[in-house]
């Protein structure tokens, strides 16, 4: 029972990432999601683990600071979401 679990968290956080980068390339030409080891989950969080990302360019810089999200948002990750969180989490 624990092993279905850890799987559908696993999957649901795979099916986040996917969305996350897809919406990412879309409003910002070049550029990706990096999800990153150390700051992928956030064990100090209020409301459980949050997932963490930085958006980079093509050449590996970073444009954003890191967008905080929680694996629990059931919304839709769109172009205008990614926009707004990067101007927010630059400002």
């Amino acid at each position: 029972m624990a092993n279905n679990k850890k799987n559908k968290a696993r999957n649901v956080k795979q099916q986040i990432r996917e969305k996350i980068n897809k919406a990412v390339s879309e409003a910002f030409s070049g550029h990706c999601a990096d999800f990153c080891g150390g700051v992928e989950q956030s064990r100090m969080a209020k409301r459980g683990r949050t997932m963490g990302f930085r958006v980079k360019d093509s050449s590996g810089k970073c444009c954003s600071n890191i967008i905080w999200i929680n694996p629990e948002y059931e919304g839709h990750w769109s172009v205008d979401w990614i926009k707004d969180a990067v101007k927010k989490s630059n400002s």
